[in-house]
């Protein structure tokens, strides 16, 4: 059924202020909405020319018909939310995965760099893998001896 007419600004106006009511009333977004309705944008005036290109096709009780095939597909949603979610696409990287594996490589060289440290410490105290360890010109032994020694 063809329509004639097209929407004056008076049922323009009287169409948004239905559909701000009528997403108000059903808790869903005007980005709701432009899923429904296949839209290329959220902002009003584009959801209101995807209705004016159905109302020109369909006629009003086209149009109609189309908002209540909408509310019908959200009550199916709010009734089964399993099938509301997207299964994620096959073949896909999840892009969490990638940040999960960024923070495993940082908290490796962390790891990393503390053994490196700890290694480095205790060259420092323990320059020949012995006990004693030369600090200004005296010698600490594990044996608490406390000695000269002439290594450094």
């Amino acid at each position: 059924m063809e329509s004639s007419t097209a929407l004056t600004s008076q049922q323009l106006e009287d169409l948004q202020l239905f559909l701000k009511d009528w997403l108000r009333h059903t808790g869903r977004t005007q980005a709701d909405l432009r899923r429904a309705l296949r839209a290329s944008s959220i902002r009003m005036p584009v959801l209101l020319e995807a209705l004016q290109q159905i109302h020109a096709q369909q006629g009003l009780g086209g149009l109609a018909e189309h908002l209540c095939e909408i509310e019908t597909l959200w009550r199916s949603e709010e009734d089964n939310p399993v099938a509301e979610a997207a299964p994620a696409p096959r073949n896909v990287p999840n892009p969490l995965d990638q940040l999960d594996l960024l923070l495993d490589e940082i908290r490796g060289a962390a790891d990393d760099g503390a053994d490196a440290f700890e290694e480095d410490a205790e060259d420092l105290l323990d320059p020949a893998g012995g006990d004693a360890v030369d600090i200004g010109g005296k010698s600490a032994h594990g044996d608490g001896q406390g000695e000269r020694s002439s290594r450094w």
